[in-house]
C-alpha cells in the first residue's frame, strides 16, 4: 500500500461522500467499527477481503483507495 495517510484520507472521503457512519460501513462489509477506525487513523492495513468490501460498498476502485488512481 503506498501511503497509509493517503489510504486513510481516501477512505474517509469516500465514506463521507456516501453518508455512512463507521458503524454502518463496518456492518456493510462484515467487520467491526474498531477496524474501520484503525484504517481511518492509518494504524493498520486492510486485508484483501476488507479492501474489496470497502471499494465495493463505497463505489470506488481498490486502485483509488490505495492511491494508484484518481477515482
Amino acid at each position: 500500500m503506498p501511503d497509509d495517510r493517503n489510504f486513510a484520507l481516501r477512505l474517509m472521503l469516500a465514506q463521507e461522500a456516501r453518508g455512512l457512519t463507521q458503524s454502518q460501513l463496518a456492518d456493510a462489509i462484515g467487520t467491526t467499527k474498531s477496524v474501520i477506525c484503525l484504517l481511518l487513523q492509518g494504524k493498520t492495513h486492510p486485508s484483501y477481503e476488507t479492501l474489496i468490501g470497502l471499494a465495493t460498498r463505497l463505489g470506488v476502485s481498490t486502485d483509488y483507495l490505495c492511491g494508484l488512481r484518481g477515482n
